[in-house]
């Protein structure tokens, strides 16, 4: 068995505020239109690419109806994080700054597909493969993002030895422990 010390970035606590807010406690409560509906956005799948749409009191995301479920899952997510966390065209703005808020959106899609809080209450096991299917099945993402996120996890977490693990259950706030365990 291994537990980890994930510390939480400020994105990841941002997701989970919004979460709770939008009363999203478990991978199952995770829904686009479910969101979007408690967001007041208004979710249309059409046959072409995605995109969002935001005025002053108007906010719309599109999705390509002929992709997989777990393809518009992600492009929701990544078209979310535009209406919420952006602002402006970004056909009107220089592509540098255009690129930035591309990354921001990649980050905001592989957090806000795979919270980090919800991961707690999962049976992690220590064969990376397993995981994978997992949480692409929980989540209902695709296996390349749930490797993403599993990978992400990794790098920002430390190992705790067992004797440290007890001790560490009172983590600050911006925490979480994380274990993974043999297959039983």
């Amino acid at each position: 068995m291994i537990t980890l010390v994930y510390e939480l970035t400020f994105l990841e606590m941002w997701i989970a505020d919004l979460y709770a807010q939008l009363r999203l406690y478990k991978p199952a409560d995770i829904s686009e239109a479910i969101i979007a509906q408690r967001l007041g956005i208004e979710l249309f799948y059409v046959a072409g690419p995605a995109m969002s749409f935001m005025t002053d009191h108007y906010k719309a995301i599109s999705l390509n109806q002929k992709l997989p479920a777990a393809e518009r899952r992600e492009q929701f997510f990544h078209e979310l994080c535009h209406l919420l966390r952006h602002a402006g065209k970004q056909t009107a703005m220089p592509a540098s700054f255009r690129h930035l808020q591309e990354q921001q959106a990649t980050l905001f899609q592989i957090s806000a597909s795979i919270p980090i809080h919800f991961l707690q209450s999962l049976p992690l096991s220590l064969n990376q493969t397993d995981n994978v299917s997992l949480l692409a099945a929980e989540f209902g993402v695709t296996p390349r993002l749930a490797a993403a996120r599993l990978d992400q996890i990794k790098r920002r977490s430390r190992k705790l030895a067992s004797a440290q693990a007890d001790a560490a259950l009172r983590c600050s706030s911006r925490e979480v422990l994380l274990t993974f365990s043999e297959k039983c």
